[in-house]
C-alpha cells in the first residue's frame, strides 16, 4: 500500500507481507493483466448488443470519481438508453475478476441489456485489484462509490437515486452483495435505499478451505479450480478473519440484504453452493409472505454450465446469457413496480408465491 491510503481504526491492514509467495502472486497477476486486458476491451467494444438490444439502443460514457479510501480516480462506465429523456432507476454493477483480473468493461452486454430493457441508467463500476490491493480495499471502494451515489450522483450526474438495484458477477457479485448489506438500510427511514440485487455465480463463503468446494453437476475444469485458489491467496492476506461478513457475506445478517435477492449459478461451478446457501438462508430466516410481498430470494440453476457460462466469446453463450438477463429484467422491474405502487399487490393482484414456486415458474421460462 502507499502512504497516501488510509483506513479506519481497527480495520484489517489490507496488505500482504513481502515474501517470495507474495512476489509470485504479483508476477502471475501482472502476466494475467497483460494477457486478459485486451479481452476485456474486446468485450467492451464488440459484446454490447444482442437480439434484445439493437445497435444504437444504448449510449456509453466514462466518468471518474475520487475514491477517498484509496485516493485514486475510479472509472465508472455509464450506460444510458437512447431516446429516453429521463431514465427511471439506476443499476450499479461490479464485474467479475477473481478480485485480480482487469475485467472492467467485460459486462457491457449485460449492462446494455439492462439499460435498454428497463430504460434505466446502468453504472459499471471498477475497483482495485489484488494482490496489490487485497481485502478489504475493494470493499472500501465499493463503499466509496455507494456513498458518492446516494449523496451526490443526483446533483452531479442527474441520476435517479430513488429506484436502485445492484448486480455483479463472480467476485463482483461478492462485492455487490457486501455493498447491499452496508447500504440497503438507512437510519430513521421506512424504505430501503436498494430494492433488489441480482448476481451471477458469486462467492459468498471464504470459511471453507481452498479446494473443498465441489460442483453438484460434475467435476469442474482443473484449471479453473487452480485459478480460484490463486485468486483466494491473492485477495486474502494471511491472518485475515475469513468470518468477516464483508468477506464471507453469507454470514451477514439476513435483514441487511435488499428485499429482492436473485442469484444464478451453473451446476458445474464450485461456487454453485455459495449462491444456493445464501438463498436458502434468506428464505429460512425471512420467508416470503403476504405481509410483505417485496421479500423474495430466488436461486436459478443453469444446468450443465460452468463458471462464467454467459460470458464466453461465442454466439451460443451470448444468446443463452440473454435469457438469464431477461430474468433479471423481470426481477428488477417487479421490485421497482412494487416500490412505485406502494402496496402489497403483485402484478396479477395475487400475493407473491413462496420462493420455491417462483423458482419453478422462472425456470419454466428457460
Amino acid at each position: 500500500m502507499t502512504a497516501a491510503t488510509s483506513r479506519p481504526t481497527g480495520e484489517p491492514a489490507g496488505s500482504h507481507a513481502w515474501t517470495l509467495q507474495y512476489l509470485r502472486l504479483r508476477l502471475i497477476a501482472n502476466v494475467l493483466f497483460c494477457l486478459l486486458r485486451p479481452l476485456a476491451l474486446i468485450g467492451y467494444y464488440f459484446r454490447s448488443y444482442n437480439e434484445h438490444v439493437p445497435s444504437g439502443a444504448v449510449s456509453r460514457r466514462t466518468i471518474y470519481i475520487r475514491a477517498p479510501s484509496t485516493r485514486r480516480r475510479l472509472p465508472i462506465i455509464i450506460y444510458t438508453p437512447t431516446g429516453v429523456s429521463k431514465p427511471r432507476g439506476t443499476i450499479l454493477n461490479w464485474h467479475g475478476s477473481g478480485f485480480v483480473l482487469p475485467n472492467h468493461g467485460l459486462d457491457s452486454l449485460f449492462c446494455s441489456h439492462m439499460a435498454a430493457r428497463l430504460e434505466c441508467t446502468v453504472l459499471d463500476v471498477d475497483y482495485v485489484k489484488a494482490p496489490k490491493w487485497p481485502f478489504p480495499w475493494a470493499v472500501r471502494e465499493v463503499s466509496d462509490v455507494l456513498s458518492w451515489f446516494f449523496e451526490r450522483a443526483k446533483v452531479e450526474q442527474g441520476l435517479d437515486t430513488d429506484y436502485v438495484a445492484l448486480s455483479g458477477f463472480s467476485a463482483g457479485g461478492n462485492l455487490s452483495l457486501v455493498g447491499s448489506t452496508l447500504f440497503t438500510k438507512q437510519a430513521d427511514a421506512q424504505e430501503d435505499r436498494i430494492q433488489a440485487i441480482a448476481c451471477f455465480y458469486p462467492v459468498t463463503d471464504f470459511t471453507k478451505p481452498d479446494g473443498s468446494k465441489s460442483a453438484p453437476g460434475g467435476k469442474p475444469p482443473s484449471l479453473l479450480v487452480r485459478l480460484f485458489k490463486f485468486f483466494s491467496q491473492s485477495y486474502i492476506p494471511k491472518g485475515t478473519n475469513v468470518r468477516d461478513p464483508r468477506l464471507s457475506v453469507l454470514l451477514a445478517p439476513s435483514e441487511s440484504f435488499p428485499k429482492r435477492v436473485w442469484i444464478a449459478a451453473g451446476d458445474l461451478d464450485t461456487l454453485y453452493t455459495d449462491g444456493q446457501d445464501l438463498i436458502n438462508k434468506l428464505n429460512k430466516e425471512r420467508p416470503s409472505s403476504a405481509q410483505d410481498e417485496q421479500v423474495r430470494a430466488t436461486f436459478i440453476t443453469a444446468t450443465q454450465r460452468k463458471h462464467g457460462w454467459d460470458q464466453e466469446p461465442n454466439t451460443k453463450s451470448k444468446k443463452e446469457g440473454a435469457k438469464y438477463y431477461e430474468l433479471v429484467v423481470d426481477e428488477i422491474r417487479e421490485a421497482w413496480r412494487l416500490k412505485a405502487q406502494g402496496s402489497r399487490s403483485s402484478s396479477d393482484g395475487q400475493p407473491v408465491s413462496a420462493a420455491n414456486a417462483a423458482n419453478a415458474a422462472i425456470k419454466g421460462k428457460l
